[in-house]
């Protein structure tokens, strides 16, 4: 009997930027995340997040929405603008729970949604199945 094939391909770290302005739930989650061997960087605000998300260098966003100079939301909004062609997984990050948030996050191009307290392993588990669509 033939053992199942199993996808040993080997996949290089993924690149993920972390966007808060809260430097102790920034820098939870950038633990975290390195933990299950991902390449993280930081951004403070908005701005920043934008400049760094702009260079293509990141398979995964994951921003918080209430940020200063940008909120999560038109960060995603200026990065389709300014650069079409660079796909990229966004998850936000938020206190908000209420679901019409979620659909209207959804329409305006966000892949995910995560609600403070972050659940660490409902994280990485999302950030997986983005990532896998990008190998589907």
């Amino acid at each position: 009997m033939a053992e199942p094939a199993v996808d040993t391909w080997p996949r290089p770290a993924a690149r993920i930027l972390v966007a808060d302005d809260n430097a102790l739930s920034a820098e939870l989650m950038q633990d975290q995340l390195e933990s299950h061997g991902y390449v993280v960087d930081y951004a403070a605000d908005g701005a920043r997040a934008l400049t760094m998300a702009a260079s293509g260098a990141y398979q995964v966003l994951l921003l918080d929405v209430n940020m200063p100079v940008y909120d999560g939301v038109e960060v995603v909004r200026r990065l389709h603008e300014q650069s079409p062609a660079t796909p990229v997984k966004v998850i936000v990050v938020t206190a908000d729970r209420f679901a019409t948030r979620h659909a209207e996050l959804s329409r305006r191009g966000i892949d995910g949604y995560m609600t403070k307290p972050v659940d660490f392993d409902r994280l990485n588990n999302e950030i997986s199945r983005l990532l896998a669509l990008d190998h589907a």
